[in-house]
This record gives C-alpha cells, structure tokens and sequence, in this order.
C-alpha cells in the first residue's frame, strides 16, 4: 500500500494502512492511530517534511522547437486528416 503511494508519502497515508484490517491484526491495533502519532514516527524514522511548491507556468508556444513541431508536424497531419472530420454547422 505504501509503496504505491510512490517516494512521497503523508502522515495520513500511514494511518490508513495502518486501517487495514491485516494491519490491524498483524500488529494486535485495538483502535486507530492518530494523523499526529504518524507524523512523530515519521520524524523519528528521519522523514523531512517539504511544502510543496507551487511551479509557475510558462506559456512555451513560441519557443523555436515548438513552432518547428507545429509548422512541421502537427499542422500536416491535421491537414490530412481535417477532410476525414465532421464539420458542424450552427443550423
């Protein structure tokens, strides 16, 4: 379970394996744990925490290779397949 969770995992990722009811009595837990018990376990097996950073957008429609692709591949290809689409009217 954790291990799909890839290399980032959340306090709250371990208390739901940790619900797991082959969890549960692999270990003998009489109730679940809480989301501040997994992040002082987590500190304790020297897990870092990190905010996650918001990346900014780059609009990248006139870089050289992009225009390249478009003049040389994308709009080619529309071009042959454009006969072979529906065209819609407003009646």
């Amino acid at each position: 379970h954790l291990q799909s969770k890839g290399p980032y995992v959340c306090a709250m990722d371990i208390v739901q394996f940790l619900e797991m009811p082959e969890m549960k009595k692999q270990l003998n837990l009489k109730k679940p744990i809480l989301e501040r018990t997994a992040c002082r376990w987590m500190n304790r097996m020297g897990c870092c925490w990190k905010k996650e950073l918001k990346g900014q957008y780059k609009d990248g429609h006139e870089r050289e290779d992009v225009v390249a692709y478009q003049q040389q591949v994308f709009l080619p290809l529309i071009a042959t397949l454009t006969p072979h689409m529906y065209k819609w009217t407003q009646d």
